[in-house]
């Protein structure tokens, strides 16, 4: 109930080698669970996030790899917006920080005039 009043959401997806499934059909899981819900909440605005990009290895050779790209992939053809991050290494992490601060600018706070609009007409 809670995540009806996020302003975005943020799909943090698993692309290292112990990930148990393709991350592209996580995401469309999650996607169709986000469609059922009450409010059809696919339609928030959102950011997919690959982690654990640290575990790729340096050269990103590999199917773990190739899961950043089909990723990527996936989210370039739906037009939804997508960063690759490690905790471990800090890779990623400025751009994400900045990302969300720019998303948070951007979108509109609706909680706000929901709970003013809700206090006056318990008043």
């Amino acid at each position: 109930r809670h995540v009806e009043r996020t302003r975005f959401l943020l799909h943090l997806v698993d692309l290292s080698p112990m990930a148990v499934d393709d991350p592209v059909r996580c995401l469309g899981i999650l996607e169709k669970e986000l469609s059922a819900a009450p409010g059809d909440l696919s339609r928030k605005p959102r950011i997919v996030i690959g982690t654990k990009i640290d575990t790729l290895g340096p050269d990103a050779a590999g199917d773990h790899a190739g899961h950043l790209g089909a990723l990527r992939s996936h989210c370039e053809r739906r037009g939804i917006p997508w960063l690759a991050i490690s905790a471990v290494s800090g890779e990623g992490l400025k751009e994400l920080i900045q990302t969300v601060g720019r998303r948070l600018r951007e979108i509109p706070d609706d909680a706000e005039g929901a709970g003013a609009a809700a206090g006056a007409e318990k008043s």
